[in-house]
């Protein structure tokens, strides 16, 4: 293998070698299909799709890189959801007046339930252990002695589905022994072993993990949003390549370098993310592989790879100060997921521990049991929007729409406990429709999605007989609703109980039309609300109390309360991009902030609220019980570069951590900034080409965002120096 030093610096140029259909052709029989709906699964049809996209999409292979899974087969599938999708919406008409309430909450923003298809990690150890011919031959089995009828198709299906992959493998080792290229013949060759056999060295285990997202991820449309515990999984093939075949680190280091190289090049939304270290207590918390897979992720920086650290108490000072001095170095890959909450937090909606115990982080922060399908992202729930519509008698300030619970007028109001009660009326409501809205969605999902690939390899599926979506056939199949704007939503309850219950400087219905009115004339109120009145974020304990209640209240109403699908829904507590589209909806509010501005982010403070420093936020954040967010928060920290300088700094940067995390903080992740360099990316990005932050769950180039987001981090870093 041509090493990856000599190949780094030239860029990947895939260019493909054709099937026997174009991509259009695929694209517009999968359309074809999904119109002719006559209210049937979509387990046959999807499994056929998902084979035949396998059997002719063209394979993309580029020079100098070792592995080959890439396919033009991507968004398929999806054409076939959206066109079923349409038909049953158009079938699908408000029929009485609890149902067109529900529907003016979703367009307002104050809740939303939809399906969820894009949370996922397949069962890795099942398929690394049987390989792609261990599945097939079981399957085989399985049909043979099953005399349950939809068993017996399901095991069919499967077969189908895993014997193209077997063929797409077989042609991609092809297409790499015909490039004339050192590097995609040792991928051909890795290819055509594991058609028949399942992964033996640490190359073939890369090459499988690669092949199979592809698989899973653009030709099944079912998104993975974890690759599992790499140390884990990776590291008896790595003891293998050691003892008999005489590798070294060294080695090692390239092999996972040129994989990460190839996964950055999906430039998957949301980045592709894997952990490392152990959640499960019984089992040593690293091995010797944890250091060199996050070695060579921190060293190689790329832009599209995120890394979920587990941490655990035992935690080795060395691996946390490798991974913060390189975050304050600019490689902000890395999010630290707290294990113990995170199994404490499972394990209160029912999941057996032995699961919780071996959980995996989907997608940015949430957690997700073995063998569970966690819908992590099916509802959100907009804090700040209870407070809109408790303040203005129900009513929403934007649409003059009601859609939740009754309000009194404004000024029969007389204390802010009632005020509070008002706000939780609200919230009761949002979650009765956010829980109802996803149950629909829920009931519909048979029709619209299956995945033969993912249930393969969930045993509960694969030995039950049932796809995990078409047939609900996972161990646990539960449901995420997302609560977001909880800092805006304290601040603003904050002002209310200082201007109009404590001093009383005017009436709870002038305080509302100024707010109606978008702060119109009253700018210097809104400057001192905005700069005076004290903020969530810094260890306020009255603000903190009342973010508190709000998130507990919130929480209680979700967790453990029946899905549609034989599982549980699970609260979250972030907001990633939504705070966006939420922000747009709501109306101005009463901490300050203008109509349509976007909602504070996660769990943290509103943006640049925060000013007592690091550890009044720490202690903010901690002022409720993250065991009650099994769907997962996060707390973002911004720090000045000069406050984590020098030994000392890096030493500071850790114990912030570790005390955080140790009292119960369910993750965080960190942007070590300088306002004035990225002022001056702002003003040349073809200078700082390479400038990463961490935005919401995941990585992204400076350069690439929106002028609004650049001058939110700068605004951040100036509040942190």
């Amino acid at each position: 293998m041509e090493s990856f030093e000599r190949t780094c610096g030239r860029p990947l140029i895939f260019r493909g070698v054709m099937g026997g259909k174009s991509h259009d052709e695929l694209v517009a029989h999968a359309k074809s299909v999904g119109k002719d709906f006559q209210r049937e699964k979509a387990t046959e049809q999807y499994a056929c799709l998902v084979s035949e996209v396998m059997d002719y999409c063209a394979v993309l292979i580029a020079e100098g890189d070792p592995f080959i899974s890439l396919t033009d087969g991507g968004g398929i599938l999806s054409e076939f959801s959206a066109a079923r999708r349409k038909k049953l919406e158009q079938s699908d008409e408000e029929s009485d007046e609890h149902e067109i309430r529900l529907r003016r909450g979703q367009r307002a923003y104050a809740f939303q339930g939809h399906e969820d298809f894009g949370h996922t990690c397949p069962g890795y150890e099942r398929l690394l252990s049987a390989g792609i011919c261990g599945v097939i031959d079981e399957a085989k089995a399985l049909f043979e002695k099953e005399r349950n009828v939809p068993k017996k198709n399901f095991y069919r299906l499967i077969l189908r589905v895993w014997t193209s992959a077997r063929s797409l493998a077989l042609r991609m080792a092809d297409a790499g022994e015909g490039a004339n290229d050192e590097n995609l013949s040792l991928a051909a060759k890795n290819l055509r072993f594991l058609a028949d056999h399942p992964p033996m060295t640490f190359m073939q285990a890369l090459q499988t993990i690669a092949l199979y997202y592809e698989l899973q991820q653009n030709i099944e449309d079912t998104p993975v949003r974890s690759l599992g515990k790499l140390d884990r999984l990776l590291y008896p093939f790595y003891r293998y390549d050691v003892e008999k075949n005489n590798k070294s680190v060294k080695d090692i280091e390239e092999e996972f370098s040129y994989f990460l190289r190839h996964l950055d090049s999906y430039k998957a939304c949301s980045n592709i993310p894997f952990a490392l270290c152990e959640t499960d207590p019984s089992l040593p918390r690293e091995n010797e592989l944890t250091r060199i897979l996050l070695r060579v992720t921190l060293r190689c920086r790329f832009s599209n790879i995120k890394v979920h650290l587990n941490y655990r108490p035992d935690l080795s000072e060395e691996i946390v100060s490798m991974v913060n001095d390189a975050i304050r170095s600019g490689s902000n890959s890395v999010v630290y997921i707290n294990s113990d909450i995170t199994v404490s937090a499972l394990e209160k909606i029912g999941i057996e521990r032995e699961d919780a115990e071996d959980f995996n982080v989907v997608g940015c922060y949430e957690p997700c049991a073995r063998e569970e399908i966690p819908c992590s992202c099916a509802g959100r729930l907009n804090f700040t929007k209870a407070v809109e519509l408790a303040v203005n008698s129900g009513e929403d300030m934007l649409t003059g729409e009601h859609y939740a619970a009754a309000a009194p007028d404004c000024d029969e109001i007389c204390s802010f406990e009632e005020m509070m009660e008002i706000v939780k009326a609200q919230l009761r409501a949002f979650a009765e429709g956010s829980l109802k809205s996803a149950k629909q969605r829920e009931r519909v999902q048979i029709y619209l999605h299956a995945s033969p690939l993912l249930s393969a390899t969930y045993p509960s599926s694969f030995y039950g007989g049932k796809d995990v979506y078409a047939d609900y056939g996972a161990k646990y199949n539960n449901t995420s609703i997302c609560g977001m704007g909880i800092a805006t939503a304290a601040d603003s309850l904050y002002a209310i109980q200082e201007i109009v219950f404590r001093q009383k400087r005017m009436k709870l219905s002038e305080f509302t039309r100024i707010l109606r009115k978008n702060w119109q004339g009253e700018e210097p109120l809104r400057l001192y609300i905005k700069n005076r009145i004290p903020k969530y974020g810094n260890n306020v304990q009255e603000v903190d109390a009342i973010a508190a209640e709000l998130v507990e209240y919130t929480a209680n109403l979700i967790n453990g309360k029946p899905n549609a699908r034989g599982g549980v829904f699970r609260f979250a507590l972030f907001s990633v991009d939504s705070r966006f589209p939420l922000g747009e909806h709501t109306a101005a509010s009463a901490d300050g902030r203008f109509s349509g501005e976007p909602l504070s982010k996660n769990a943290g403070a509103s943006a640049c609220a925060d000013r007592n420093g690091l550890p009044a936020l720490l202690l903010s954040v901690l002022s409720y019980d993250h065991t009650l967010i099994p769907d997962g928060m996060v707390l973002d920290v911004v720090l000045h570069s000069s406050s984590v300088s020098g030994e000392d700094g890096l030493k500071a940067m850790n114990t912030a951590v570790k005390t955080y995390l140790d009292k119960g903080g369910f993750a965080v992740h960190i942007n070590v900034l300088d306002a004035e360099l990225l002022r001056r990316a702002q003003k040349h990005p073809e200078q700082y080409a390479n400038l990463q932050v961490r935005l919401c769950g995941w990585n992204v180039l400076f350069s690439s965002l929106s002028r609004r987001d650049q001058d939110e981090f700068i605004a951040q870093a100036e509040v942190a120096q």
